[in-house]
């Protein structure tokens, strides 16, 4: 019997190594993410693609005032960032993870 180790254990879940996750995790770490914001962010995982409002109202929260310029200023940092791609269909902004993000396939 042998043991695996943890990067080992990520590339064959996740399919994914250490270092390029904690390249990712760093990146989110400059948007200063909270338990709300991270909360959003595993919401937007399950959901694919979304506008800022509709996830606030799945996770209970107020999708005007304050709780919607918090996440829209971290969506575009995230953006910005090359995490998150926002896609504007006619008034409505989705956002949405970018297809090789490593952090979504941790989220799940």
């Amino acid at each position: 019997m042998s043991v695996i180790g943890y990067s080992e254990l990520l590339k064959e879940i996740y399919g994914i190594t250490p270092e390029s996750l904690e390249n990712e995790i760093s990146l989110l770490l400059k948007s200063k993410p909270n338990k709300n914001k991270i909360n959003i962010l595993k919401i937007l995982v399950k959901k694919e693609r979304s506008t800022i409002s509709e996830l606030l109202r799945l996770a209970g929260m107020n999708n005007t005032g304050g709780s919607f310029k918090s996440i829209k200023k971290f969506f575009e940092e995230l953006v910005q960032l090359k995490i998150l791609k926002k896609e504007k269909i006619g008034r409505r902004t989705y956002f949405f993870f970018m297809e090789d993000s490593n952090l979504k396939r941790w989220l799940i």
